[in-house]
Order: C-alpha cells, then sequence, then structure tokens
C-alpha cells in the first residue's frame, strides 16, 4: 500500500498494468457488443459499434479508466480521499472490470453518476444543496435512464440524500422530480415529430415488463470471486463508519451521500441478477469505501505500519476476485 503514496506515475503505470490484465482477454477475443437492456441512447451506440467489436472493448475500457480518475479528483478535491492517491481510480477500474467483456450499459450511465455526485457533494460549511443543483442531479439521473433503464432505481438512492440534506418542502420534491422527467419530455417532442412515439413508448414498456429477479450462470471461482468482492465493500462500509467518528459533519455528509447508492445498487440487481452480482452497480460506493479502508487514518505511525501488510494483501485478493469473476 506504500505504492500509493509515491509518485503518481509509478502508481498511473501500475492502475494501467492492472487495467490491461482486467481487460487482456476481453481485447484480444472481443465479445458482440448487445444493445437488449440498454436504454434508447445506448441502442444507437451500440448500432454504431456492432460491425466493430474490438473498438467497443477499447472504449468501454477508456470510458471506466477515465471515468475512474475523474471519480478520484472528485473525492480528493472535496478531503474524501488522500490528495495524493490513485487507490480510488485502480478500486473503480477494478469493480468496473468485473466481469466486464464489452462496452455495458451501466459503463455510460455510471458516467452520470458521477457528474450527480459532483452536484451533491458539499463544499465549505455548507450543510444542504441549491434547489438547481438538486434539478440537476436528477437530470442526470433521467439522462443515466436512457441508457440503462433499471438505473431509474437510483432514484431511492436521491430520496434518501434529499433526506440527508434536509430538503423536506414540496417545492423541493417537486424539483427532483421535475428534473428528472426533463430529459423525457425532450424525446417526446422529439419522437413526436420523428413518428417514432409509439414505438419508442412500446420499447418502455417492454423494459418494464422484462424486469425480474434472476440468478445467472456461474462457475464455483467466479461465485468466489463475487462473493470476495461484495465482502470486500461491506468491509469498506464498515471503514468508512469507523472514520466518520474522527470527521466533520461535512465529511459525513458527503460519505452518506456516495454510499447510499449502494442501496440503489442492491435493489436493481432484484429487478437484473441478483447472483453474480453486477459490480458495476456498487462501482462509486465501492471505490469510495474499500480506499478509506486501505487507507484509514492512524494517529500512530507504528500501527499503521504493523497492519501495512493486511491492507496490501486485501487489495491483492480484490485483484484477484475481479479477474476471476
Amino acid at each position: 500500500m506504500k505504492l500509493f503514496n509515491q509518485s503518481i506515475l509509478l502508481q498511473g503505470v501500475v492502475i494501467l498494468a492492472i487495467t490491461l490484465l482486467l481487460w487482456g482477454k476481453a481485447l484480444m477475443s472481443p465479445s458482440p457488443i448487445v444493445a437488449d437492456g440498454g436504454g434508447l441512447l445506448f441502442d444507437i451506440v451500440a448500432g454504431w459499434l456492432a460491425p466493430v467489436p474490438q473498438l467497443a472493448v477499447i472504449l468501454a475500457m477508456l470510458l471506466v479508466v477515465t471515468e475512474g480518475l475523474t471519480l478520484n479528483l472528485l473525492l480528493a478535491s472535496h478531503n474524501l480521499t488522500s490528495q495524493n492517491s490513485l487507490l480510488p481510480t485502480l478500486l473503480y477500474i477494478v469493480c468496473m472490470s468485473a466481469q466486464a467483456t464489452t462496452l455495458s450499459p451501466m459503463i455510460m450511465a455510471n458516467a452520470l453518476l458521477i457528474a450527480c455526485t459532483q452536484q451533491l457533494l458539499l463544499t465549505g460549511s455548507l450543510l444542504t444543496i441549491s434547489t438547481d443543483r438538486a434539478c440537476t442531479t436528477t437530470a442526470f439521473i433521467g439522462i443515466a435512464t436512457l441508457f440503462y433503464f433499471p438505473a431509474v432505481i437510483l432514484m431511492l438512492s436521491y430520496m434518501l440524500v434529499a433526506i440527508n440534506y434536509r430538503l423536506y418542502s414540496w417545492k423541493d420534491w417537486a424539483v427532483l422530480f421535475l428534473g428528472f422527467l426533463a430529459p423525457y419530455i425532450m424525446v417526446v417532442a422529439v419522437m413526436l415529430f420523428t413518428d417514432g412515439l409509439a414505438g419508442w413508448w412500446q420499447s418502455v414498456v417492454t423494459d418494464l415488463a422484462s424486469m425480474k429477479v434472476t440468478i445467472g450462470e456461474f462457475t464455483t471461482l467466479q461465485a468466489l470471486g463475487n462473493s470476495v468482492m461484495l465482502l470486500v465493500m461491506i468491509a469498506g462500509v464498515v471503514g468508512v463508519w469507523n472514520q466518520s467518528g474522527e470527521s466533520t459533519v461535512v465529511w459525513q455528509k458527503n460519505a452518506t451521500t456516495i454510499l447510499t447508492l449502494i442501496i440503489g445498487g442492491a435493489v436493481m440487481l432484484f429487478v437484473t441478477r441478483l447472483f453474480t452480482a453486477d459490480m458495476q452497480f456498487f462501482a462509486l460506493p465501492f471505490a469510495f469505501s474499500v480506499a478509506c479502508l486501505l487507507t484509514p487514518r492512524q494517529r500512530h505511525s507504528v500501527g499503521r505500519r504493523r497492519k501495512e501488510w493486511v491492507y496490501t494483501s486485501v487489495l491483492i485478493i480484490t485483484i484477484v476476485a475481479a479477474a476471476i469473476c
């Protein structure tokens, strides 16, 4: 773990190597991109990339890395993680790459969720957010559902965020729902002018009807790897909880905002695939919480050094678990 307190360049080289390791098989034998399960916008992207599956894999890998770096900068700028560590980037890439074979709707939806998080995180001493930021947040969720329709369930997480920020008035809640509906108002307007409204509405109804809990096919190794990643994430949440007692109220609220995504992701499992769990649903809280677990604030450097090998072992086990998922 000492590596992630050293040279940014060296950290970048390690992250690049691990990324290529996790995506190597997909790059050499790319799977065809499948639009099933995606929303309107993802269907368009999938149609463009279908003839060149290797390009879809490269785009997916680049998006994951870019999202990981963006999330890292966001966490560091709000003092949620270390300023000179790329550990959250690595953890985000590891989580997003588990089970990934090509570009998926959730990879694109997560870019919007990172934008949502940027709108919601507090700065200074203010303990709530403005109405326009709340509206922008749910508008981003609305756009995310156009890439991956089950992401609509993440509105549940942001309703909990509204409670965390004491947005109780009917005007606050009206703004939240109007923000979410804004992208759909634009879609309906376009569909009306292009005579595609009936077809699009039918696809929405089909997507709603197809939501059901399933158990996917998996090997013993894949089940083990998936279970390990879930357990590490749970341990990370406990780590955040322990750290919050020594942190400011703003830090606690920001941490809660990110962790509420776990609730939305868990509910999404029940309308998609319950097991093996799609770790992409949990990538943001996974990266944050496990980074806190592996880099706790130690008052005594001696205790920190004694636990260094434990943290390093957990990181290695997590990477291996992602590779075998």
